[in-house]
């Protein structure tokens, strides 16, 4: 997983930092962090109000080849993707930490 920290300006995300996170336990602590929201679909919501870019390497066996691919989501305080986040949970949590760890170093861009 590569967490992508970014803003949002001008109609596009520009990336400040990143981390690539290969620890299985840390990834699987982030999306336990992000189940079990309750969210509400905002069909008109404009582009922005994300932190963070989560790009999630996917691989599916299928017959006898193997599908990959990446999946992004967009993450913010209040969104995920274009939902809002109704549910008291925090799921930003496990990333927070990262942020403060002194054995991480986040990568500028």
């Amino acid at each position: 997983m590569k967490i992508n920290k970014g803003t949002f300006d001008s109609g596009l995300y520009t990336y400040k930092e990143s981390i690539l996170l290969e620890d299985e336990k840390t990834i699987r602590d982030i999306l336990e962090d992000l189940s079990g929201l309750t969210l509400k679909r905002e069909a008109n919501k404009e582009r922005g109000g994300a932190e963070y870019v989560l790009e999630l390497l996917v691989s599916n066996p299928n017959d006898n080849i193997i599908e990959t691919g990446t999946i992004h989501i967009t993450v913010g305080t209040e969104y995920i993707n274009n939902y809002k986040i109704v549910s008291e949970k925090d799921h930003l949590k496990t990333i927070k930490e990262l942020e403060v760890r002194e054995d991480l170093e986040w990568e500028k861009e």
